[in-house]
């Protein structure tokens, strides 16, 4: 729902449809199959993409280690989520996803954190 860049997936049709929504991808299992991912070839196209000038694959780097501290610091929480580093990626990489798991990790942690 929302559109092949910035899209939520959803597991049911039973959501809602509503002013805000934007659009809506019905695809088929073939379609919505996930790509074989490869290693990062820094080939800097997420980078030349971004529209906040961040790197997206060092802040998936540091995602996919877990290193939530290190992401924030390069800036993490300044990406739009548009998907331009994911739709461009030669490796198929899913920076987008890596992101916004990110950022809600790092969300619940601060929540957790007493005042």
């Amino acid at each position: 729902m929302g559109g092949p860049l910035m899209g939520l997936a959803v597991s049911s049709d039973a959501v809602p449809v509503i002013k805000g929504t934007s659009g809506i991808l019905a695809l088929t299992p073939e379609e919505s199959e996930m790509p074989e991912t490869r290693d990062c070839l820094r080939c800097g196209r997420c980078v030349d993409v971004c529209p906040m000038a961040l790197a997206p694959n060092f802040l998936t780097d540091h995602l996919e280690r877990g290193e939530l501290d290190e992401a924030e610091q390069a800036a993490l929480f300044n990406c739009m989520e548009c998907g331009g580093c994911t739709a461009l990626c030669p490796a198929r990489r899913p920076m987008l996803q890596w992101i916004r798991t990110g950022k809600f990790d790092l969300n619940k942690r601060k929540r957790k954190k007493p005042a």
